[in-house]
């Protein structure tokens, strides 16, 4: 024991290849130029996101002054609503929506569950404006 600590006890040595094997395993990759591959890998493709034709669903932003709620909005339901009269789904990314006319607007389609709130620009200012006076005091 070194400094009190109990000695780790040793691991066994590795198991020693057989000549025989080991002989066969060079003469295999002597044969074929190279090992043969764990795992197939398909030819490098560049990443692309997906296009706007492949997207399910749009998002609908319930707007206020200093931050927007994002909701989502699937394709069947955009389908059934009245936009769908009016607008091409495939052109649409987002639909601001005033959080005052919220009420209204979910008659006309569903406005699904919040997935996310972003501040807007006001929102940012009034907050760098509040941590800034709570740093001063």
């Amino acid at each position: 024991p070194v400094g009190g600590l109990p000695r780790l006890p040793r691991l066994p040595a590795p198991p020693r290849i057989n000549a025989e094997v080991r002989d066969a395993i060079i003469a295999a990759q002597s044969q074929s130029g190279n090992t043969q591959q764990l795992y197939a890998t398909g030819p490098k493709r560049k990443w692309t996101p997906p296009s706007v034709r492949e997207m399910s669903f749009l998002n609908v932003v319930l707007a206020t002054d200093f931050y927007n709620k994002v909701c989502v909005l699937e394709r069947a339901a955009f389908e059934q609503s009245m936009l769908n009269e009016i607008f091409e789904f495939d052109e649409l990314y987002r639909i601001y929506v005033p959080h005052d006319n919220q009420t209204f607007f979910s008659g006309l389609f569903e406005i699904g569950k919040v997935v996310w709130r972003e501040l807007t620009r006001a929102g940012q200012r009034a907050v760098r404006n509040e941590s800034k006076r709570s740093s001063d005091q």
